[in-house]
C-alpha cells in the first residue's frame, strides 16, 4: 500500500499520527508539510524541525519520502501526486489532512486570508482529489 499523506509537519499533530500507523502497518508513504506556515502561527514549527519529524517516523528510506509544497499553489497538488507516484509507482490512499489556520480574529480577518483559507482548504482538497483519482482510475468513480 502506498498512501500520502498531506500536513505532516509537527509531531504533535494528526497527519503525524496517521503517517505513523500507516508506516507500521508496512506502507509506503510520501508526506507533505508547508513549515513556514507552522513558523507563523502561535504553535510554531515542530521544536525538533522538519528533520526531527522525519527521524521519528523512521527516517527517509525507501518507505518514506517528503516533499514541501504550498497548496496556494494551485500546480502543487497534481505536481504532488506526480511525486508520489514517480517514487512509489502507484497512490493507494490520500490522507488530506492539511490545513491553514489564520490568527485573524473575526474583526480582523481579511478578504486576503479568507482567499488563502480557500485556496489551501478548500481548491487545494479538491485539486489533490482530482489528481488522486486521475491516477487511480479503477473503473468503480461516479463521474456523473
Amino acid at each position: 500500500m502506498s498512501p500520502w499523506v498531506t500536513g505532516v509537519s509537527r509531531q504533535a499533530g494528526i497527519g503525524f499520527a496517521v503517517t505513523r500507523e500507516l508506516l507500521a502497518a508496512g506502507a509506503k508513504v510520501l508526506v507533505q508539510a508547508w513549515t513556514p506556515h507552522d513558523a507563523d502561527q502561535v504553535w510554531g514549527s515542530d521544536p525538533a524541525g522538519m528533520a526531527g519529524v522525519l527521524e521519528a517516523l523512521g527516517g527517509l528510506d525507501d518507505r518514506l519520502a517528503y516533499v514541501q509544497a504550498d497548496f496556494a499553489d494551485p500546480l502543487k497538488p497534481a505536481w504532488m501526486i506526480e511525486q508520489a507516484v514517480e517514487r512509489f509507482g502507484h497512490v493507494d490512499v490520500l490522507v488530506a489532512n492539511h490545513a491553514r489556520s489564520s490568527k485573524q480574529s473575526l474583526e480582523q480577518v481579511t478578504a486576503t486570508e479568507l482567499d488563502l483559507a480557500w485556496e489551501v482548504n478548500a481548491r487545494g482538497s479538491v485539486l489533490l482529489t482530482q489528481a488522486f483519482a486521475t491516477q487511480h482510475d479503477d473503473g468503480h468513480r461516479y463521474l456523473g
